[in-house]
């Protein structure tokens, strides 16, 4: 099925940019109530996967393990802008599980955001890994390695007995076999899930239903999880930041992504 336009883009009355992709809306059986394009479209999920990344350590006790805040739960999910807050909450994460930003295997970056990136450069500022969007959800999982005392070093790859807790957690909450789902590697060196638009859906349905979680442990570290989103909008994406402002509202939980696959329930 082909893609549909979902937006149109005018200058002076005349169309200038159509945009065109795919939706799949899900009620709370898990049925397909209203789609555009092919709701079954094939993706990777890239940056809307970190809560469900998130799940198995919070699962297993490494809040209380570490002692971790609400904001640090919700930087585990994060695509931060390394904003001064983000960097805070990141440092004061990194010393809570006693690793540094010398584990994170993500490339060493520039803030995100705009402003500050500006002041970090003006101040001299180099390069840091703590300061890659994605390295909240890096130190999460760096945190459950050392509490699971397995190898920190390959953290990040496919057979690592994290990763294959998360790949099984993942599909579990989208109803699919873990055969389903491809593999890639994301921008941050972590693997990445291809699934079914339709699948994704479902997932988050759990997160925003965990009701619907049979697993009683896993139903609570999907509420610990979506409760710091909405406590802690902010550290989840950033100063006006769609996902960040949707999870103002506690009844939505959103994450955005990085191309165009985004997801709010």
């Amino acid at each position: 099925m082909e893609s549909a336009l979902l937006i149109k883009e005018y200058r002076a009355g005349v169309m200038e940019c159509a945009h065109y992709g795919h939706i799949s809306i899900t009620d709370e059986y898990g049925r397909i109530v209203y789609s555009a394009g092919d709701p079954h479209f094939r993706a990777f999920t890239r940056s809307s996967a970190k809560p469900f990344q998130a799940i198995p350590g919070i699962r297993a006790g490494i809040a209380s393990h570490y002692g971790l805040s609400a904001q640090e739960i919700a930087i585990m999910s994060s695509s931060h802008r390394s904003e001064p807050e983000h960097i805070r909450v990141l440092e004061q994460l990194s010393g809570k599980i006693g690793l540094g930003e010398e584990c994170l295997i993500c490339a060493p970056s520039y803030p995100l955001n705009e402003e500050s990136r500006n002041q970090w450069l003006r101040g001299q500022g180099e390069k840091r890994r703590i300061l890659h969007n994605c390295s909240g959800k890096h130190l999460g999982i760096l945190g459950y390695s050392q509490m699971k005392q397995v190898d920190l070093g390959s953290y990040a790859e496919p057979d690592h007995p994290v990763q294959r807790e998360i790949l099984e957690t993942f599909a579990d909450l989208a109803g699919i076999e873990e055969k389903e789902i491809e593999l890639g590697t994301d921008g941050c060196g972590f693997p990445v899930f291809s699934l079914p638009l339709s699948a994704l859906s479902n997932a988050y349905l759990k997160l925003a239903c965990p009701d619907l979680i049979a697993d009683p442990s896993t139903r609570t570290a999907v509420e610990t999880i979506t409760s710091a989103m909405n406590e802690h909008p902010l550290m989840v994406g950033g100063t006006e930041r769609v996902d960040s402002v949707l999870l103002e509202d506690d009844n939505i939980v959103a994450k955005g992504d990085s191309r165009g696959y985004s997801v709010l329930v």
